[in-house]
Order: C-alpha cells, then sequence, then structure tokens
C-alpha cells in the first residue's frame, strides 16, 4: 500500500498535480503488486468526497485508484 499525506482538499497544487499524478501511475503501482494508494488530509469525510467528486473535472476522468481517509482532527498527521 502506499499512503500520502496532503495539506487540505481543494488546494491547486494536490488537486492538479499530486493526487492526478498517483492516478496515473496507479496502473504502474498496481503491477509492482501494490494494491491500495490512500490520501490523508486534514479533512472530515464530506469535504474529502466532496473533493473527490470535483477531481474529475480536474483531470477529466473520475477518481478511481486513489481512497481518501479523513485526518479531521490532525490525529495522524502529527505522529
Amino acid at each position: 500500500a502506499i499512503l500520502f499525506g496532503l495539506p487540505g482538499a481543494f488546494t491547486p497544487t494536490c488537486s492538479d498535480v499530486h493526487v492526478p499524478g498517483f492516478m496515473e501511475l496507479a496502473p504502474t503501482f498496481a503491477e509492482a503488486g501494490i494494491d491500495l494508494i490512500a490520501c490523508t488530509s486534514e479533512n472530515d469525510r464530506f469535504v474529502l468526497n466532496a473533493w473527490n467528486a470535483s477531481l474529475a473535472s480536474c483531470v477529466g476522468k473520475p477518481n478511481l485508484s486513489v481512497k481518501f481517509l479523513a485526518d479531521a482532527d490532525g490525529e495522524l498527521a502529527t505522529k
């Protein structure tokens, strides 16, 4: 599995570069045996769900590769 963190949902660089980059590389990771790509951010699940839905307009296709994990209280980010 790959777990990466981002500072927040809807940030331009994260929406235009970071998440789409992992989406694009998902088939390559799968060939290497990586079956899960997950992103954590200090947002609640509702914001992350809305961001995930909006990514389709940023990249031209729905995100089916990267799972979002809410870290609303920042507990994971501080460890």
